[in-house]
């Protein structure tokens, strides 16, 4: 038999037919490469494009905005706005701050004083690992005022900081505009009042419409459709003139042309023992997402936790709220809890009403959407213990959509009889320990936190790791890192009040919930 010139006698390739075949097939696993590349974005790349929650400055970045929507800029003001902006690189940063003044309607004495003035702007240097705290009243004062903060440093973050007479409230600022803003809690009762602070620092107008769920369906004020906000200024919409008293309504912000930035303000002056004294502003949530995770919970005497999950969609979504309880093994576990939200509605869950979740147990919430559909979740916990007692106030947060491995705390205090703070890590994975540690930046150092190096968290637990006993300071900035991807959120009491808030994530350092 005489071979085939193209292969051996036993049915190989040929030896100078080698290197063809090699150019091919490196050729077709190049096209292969690229073909899956180009069907499947690095997780960062997906997590950049949603742009799910405020996330630190790139290093990749020319420059980036952060922006703080809604607060008062006045003595004494309901929401008095302070911006903390944290640098934890090892050289010193320049910041601009520029504050929007606004009134609220109605207010003709503060509609005249507003039309006087124009955006103020101020320089911010900010040293090495350290951070900078501006009370937006020291800059310019005005009824409410919105801010942004720029810069072309990488790894900065800026937290907007509300003082009452109650305590504080810190919350990310956004650090990306959007074409939606949801809002899942709400409260427009005789002593609450609700505000949705609008806000465009751009060139160009914007136009937004303001619509409501309620516990008694759809409602579109008139006068909060069409809405126009003018190019480098801020609006403030009062949805308890335009909305009946309600205990319970879900705020949709939805953008006809142009980009804002949207803060829900919400206070309650006490009178209502059901509501306790305080007041938060609150950023939005810029997107839908299918997972939202909250590391603490909480059920106890004086203690109400409510999680509301909304569902911007036009399909039904399939939730089900995961709770993992402290110490399983003595605590035991809880079986899902199912919920059922209809398109373009809400729902709650109020923990204190489920049997399966025990008392005086704290516990992790995941909240996950079995359809597939986008939510957004949101747990408000309540401390409705007598003032001045500690456990006394309003702390509403968004879930974080996100895990990451870095986490940067802008705000915080540690005080002994002043204030106190805790980082409450959970650690989504299900088969791997994640081990964390904490550093604070401390005048230009940073200071790796004894007893809070290479903490061991269990996988789907949480460990809520004090502040107070470890140490004394009044501008704790936080740099929490762990080894798997997990979620961190900050617990912050000063005074009385309480505040709950995740932290924010560094640049390429997040993934999206498996």
């Amino acid at each position: 038999m005489v071979a085939h010139p193209a292969y051996d006698e036993g049915g190989g390739v040929t030896p100078h037919r080698w290197p063809i075949f090699v150019v091919i097939l490196l050729v077709l696993a190049g096209l292969g490469f690229a073909d899956h590349q180009h069907e499947q974005p690095s997780r960062e790349d997906v997590v950049a494009a949603q742009g799910l929650m405020p996330i630190a400055s790139s290093p990749q970045s020319v420059a980036s905005s952060f922006f703080c929507a809604g607060g008062t800029a006045v003595a004494n003001g309901t929401y008095d706005s302070t911006i903390v902006i944290a640098n934890p690189n090892d050289k010193q940063i320049e910041t601009t701050l520029t504050v929007y003044p606004a009134a609220a309607p109605g207010d003709a004495a503060g509609a005249a004083t507003v039309a006087a003035q124009k955006p103020a702007v101020q320089q911010v240097p900010v040293g090495p690992r350290t951070r900078v705290s501006v009370r937006l009243a020291t800059v310019q004062q005005s009824p409410f005022a919105a801010a942004m903060v720029e810069t072309s440093d990488p790894n900065v973050a800026v937290e907007h900081q509300i003082m009452t007479k109650q305590g504080v409230n810190s919350s990310p600022c956004a650090s990306a505009p959007s074409k939606s803003w949801y809002f899942p809690t709400g409260t427009t009762t005789r002593d609450a009042h609700q505000y949705i602070a609008v806000f465009n620092p751009f060139s160009a107008d914007a136009v937004v419409d303001i619509t409501y769920q309620t516990n008694d369906g759809f409602r579109a004020p008139d006068a909060e459709q069409g809405l126009p906000i003018t190019a480098g200024h801020l609006r403030i919409v009062d949805g308890s003139a335009d909305v009946p008293r309600l205990e319970q309504l879900a705020a949709f912000v939805s953008v006809r042309s142009g980009q804002v930035i949207a803060d829900r303000l919400q206070a309650f002056d006490g009178s209502d023992p059901n509501h306790p004294a305080g007041a938060a502003a609150t950023l939005g949530a810029p997107e839908s997402a299918p997972v939202w995770t909250f590391p603490h919970g909480e059920v106890n005497d004086g203690i109400s936790e409510v999680v509301t999950v909304m569902n911007p969609g036009n399909a039904p979504a399939q939730v089900q709220l995961e709770i993992a309880l402290d110490n399983p093994d003595t605590n035991g576990e809880v079986d899902p809890i199912p919920l059922t939200v209809a398109p373009r509605s809400y729902g709650q869950v109020v923990m204190q009403d489920q049997t399966r979740v025990p008392k005086a147990v704290t516990h992790s919430i995941v909240v996950r959407s079995m359809s597939g559909e986008g939510v957004v979740a949101e747990r408000v916990i309540r401390g409705l213990a007598p003032a001045p007692a500690a456990r006394h106030g309003y702390g509403p947060s968004l879930g974080s959509p996100l895990w990451a491995t870095r986490w940067l705390f802008p705000d915080g205090s540690a005080v002994s009889g002043a204030s106190d703070e805790a980082l409450v890590v959970f650690n989504p994975s299900r088969n791997a320990i994640s081990h964390v540690s904490l550093t604070a930046l401390a005048q230009g150092q940073l200071l790796p936190l004894d007893g809070l190096q290479d903490v061991q968290v269990q996988p789907g637990g949480r460990v809520e790791l004090e502040l107070g006993p470890r140490l004394n300071r009044p501008d704790l900035t936080l740099i929490a890192q762990s080894s798997e991807p997990s979620v961190i959120e900050r617990s912050y009491v000063l005074r009385t009040g309480l505040s709950w808030s995740p932290g924010v994530p560094l640049s390429g350092t997040t993934s999206l919930p498996h």
